[in-house]
């Protein structure tokens, strides 16, 4: 890690803006929660609940294809992947809007104004 830190390959300040984040420890926390599989078997149990549930009210009522109830124990079965994955991302997310929000007026930013904005806004009076 040290040596990838002083390569110059990474953006060090963004690392270290990232890492001292309000948030950052919940992202490690989920990320860890996720590549350890620590809730997988409660998502796993939960969903061959939801499972047996719908199966036995096909079984017990014969309900049509689009019956609401049905669907809806269908759709309540979650994948540990897509659960996580929307997780990690909504905390990344916030913590780059954040970074994003405090450089606003950082001058190693990018312009509010984009320069082919302006070149057409003086074509325009040019040509008028």
């Amino acid at each position: 890690m040290i040596a990838l830190l002083k390569s110059g390959k990474l953006n060090n300040r963004l690392l270290c803006e990232i890492a001292t984040h309000k948030d950052f420890q919940r992202l490690i926390m989920d990320m860890e929660i996720f590549v350890d599989r620590i809730a997988d078997m409660r998502i796993n149990d939960m969903n061959t609940v939801l499972d047996a549930t719908r199966r036995q009210v096909i079984e017990k009522y014969n309900p049509g294809e689009n019956d609401l109830y049905v669907r809806t124990l269908e759709l309540a079965q979650i994948s540990e992947d897509d659960y996580f994955s929307h997780v990690v991302h909504n905390d990344i997310d916030g913590i780059m809007r954040d970074i994003r929000d405090a450089r606003k007026n950082d001058t190693m930013t990018a312009d509010k104004k984009s320069p082919a904005t302006e070149a057409q806004r003086q074509l325009e009076t040019a040509m008028s």
